[in-house]
């Protein structure tokens, strides 16, 4: 009898999500992309890649929509709960400074810096874009952190791709 239960439980599920994937729009999923963008915004990250080498804060800046998008690690919760404990009760997770922080950092760093991408992965839809990779971030050739990052792009007045959003997960190395 328990089997019988089981069998027409699990055939009720099938049915169920069978019937909800076919109300599914054929429309949904398909993308209005070009080799042309993509090839473009492959170029965005190869750029951004060069950029930290070099620390060109000028070649990173254009590569950005402006100084004011969201470009933050996203802390662990644990790590949220000490900052509002132990400096700020009202830290929502989002560090202030952004990219004229990051900016700074790279120019005034001494050693070197390289942020390595792995498994490149780039869906547009007209003229929205993310790209999410693994990244591996590098001090004086040195791996200090690494995780998964994502940004959100958007093709300007002027057909050019720009960064609006950079977020990122953050794994110290050697641990």
């Amino acid at each position: 009898m328990r089997f019988h239960i089981q069998f027409l439980l699990a055939a009720l599920i099938t049915v169920t999500v069978g019937s909800v994937q076919a109300q599914v729009p054929e429309y949904l999923g398909k993308y209005k992309s070009t080799p042309e963008d993509i090839q473009a915004i492959t170029k965005v990250s190869e750029d951004f890649k060069t950029a930290l080498i070099n620390k060109d804060t000028v070649l990173l800046s254009s590569l950005i929509l402006n100084s004011s998008i969201l470009f933050s690690s996203a802390p662990a919760p644990e790590h949220i709960k000490n900052i509002r404990k132990k400096m700020d009760s009202n830290f929502d997770g989002i560090f202030s400074g952004g990219v004229p922080s990051f900016y700074q950092f790279l120019s005034t760093e001494k050693m070197p810096i390289e942020e390595k991408f792995y498994n490149l992965k780039i869906t547009q839809d007209d003229n929205m874009a993310w790209v999410v990779f693994d990244y591996e971030f590098q001090m004086d050739h040195k791996t200090q952190n690494y995780g998964i990052e994502n940004w959100q792009l958007i093709k300007n007045a002027d057909d050019q791709w720009k960064i609006i959003s950079v977020v990122w997960s953050v794994h110290m190395a050697g641990k």
